[in-house]
């Protein structure tokens, strides 16, 4: 309001009209070169009546396969927010949201999950390939959740404990993140990294995969192959905007090195001058930021949990982020 004020003094000043005119197509030239997150599919399930079929209310749903429907269902005993969440119970119930499928672009898959007490535990997948009038199915990852609450994560092949037991009875965030332009996925459990792992790799034998997103699923299974029982709420699918890059020639010859790396990396392809390096995490949370030069180019890692992390160079008006891995 201040502002609009401030030009309306001097809307009879033919200077000023101008300055305005050409501040107002900056302004909005700027706003469309900066794209914002995209929310492509949400559910919370509140608007079904209790005790219906999730797919039966809600055909964004799909089941594993068109001839054997089997609906999870929609429970108001318990839920995050609202009055309903989904409850997934036993081997018959297999869920599927069908996502794309897209082949770049940055995802962000959440949901909330319950492993209610008495539970023996829950899982979910998601997959690069997958049609409900088809058996040509590929899985990108697969976890699984014991009755403990302890997480089980195949990934290319390898099934591995993960550093994450989830709170019996209570309710917690599940969330994957698809980098499809670096062939990147991670996992994070309650806002901590479980996993990353590439991405494309056929979950089945670790052989060369499908780089997509084609689906998110909740089967009712469990860590020991029996029927499991939980609970999702809030399920959301958001497409995110990518890093700001605006290169020059000479900053795209940038590179790190070792990536990944495990105590320390080197910024090479530096000449004369400086550049600022910023190094964030996923969450965009800024870590370290300092200068970088030909003669002082080292960076130390040895203190940072393994993980990806984004690194920003930045000298003048030229800016470019690129990925690295910390293990």
């Amino acid at each position: 309001m201040q502002i609009k004020n401030y030009f309306h003094f001097f809307e009879k000043t033919a200077y000023m009209k101008h300055i305005y005119t050409l501040l107002s197509l900056a302004l909005l030239s700027s706003a469309s070169a900066v794209k914002a997150q995209t929310v492509i599919f949400s559910d919370n399930f509140d608007s079904y009546a209790p005790g219906a079929g999730i797919v039966a209310s809600n055909p964004a749903w799909s089941f594993w396969a068109a001839g054997s429907p089997s609906d999870a269902v929609v429970d108001s005993s318990l839920s995050f927010s609202g009055d309903n969440s989904c409850r997934v119970n036993g081997t018959t119930v297999d869920l599927v949201l069908p996502i794309g499928p897209y082949t770049t672009g940055i995802y962000s898959v959440d949901f909330k999950m319950l492993l209610p007490q008495g539970s023996t535990g829950g899982y979910f997948n998601l997959l690069h390939v997958w049609n409900a009038n088809s058996t040509n199915y590929e899985w990108a990852v697969d976890v699984f959740f014991d009755a403990d609450g302890s997480c089980y994560i195949t990934s290319g092949g390898t099934q591995s404990p993960a550093n994450f037991v989830a709170p019996i009875g209570e309710w917690f965030d599940m969330q994957v993140q698809v980098f499809l332009n670096d062939d990147l996925g991670v996992i994070k459990a309650n806002g901590n990294e479980i996993l990353s792992f590439p991405w494309s790799i056929n979950n089945a034998d670790g052989t060369p995969g499908t780089l997509q997103l084609a689906a998110l699923n909740f089967y009712g299974t469990n860590f020991a192959n029996t029927g499991g029982t939980y609970h999702i709420d809030d399920v959301s699918v958001t497409e995110l905007p990518p890093p700001l890059t605006i290169a020059s020639d000479k900053m795209n010859t940038l590179a790190l090195f070792p990536n990944p790396a495990q105590n320390f990396f080197v910024v090479g392809g530096l000449d004369a001058g400086n550049c600022i390096l910023t190094l964030s995490d996923l969450s965009g949370k800024t870590i370290r930021r300092n200068t970088v030069n030909a003669a002082n180019n080292l960076v130390d890692v040895s203190l940072l949990e393994s993980g990806v992390y984004f690194v920003t160079l930045e000298r003048e008006n030229s800016r470019i982020v690129k990925k690295l891995v910390v293990q």
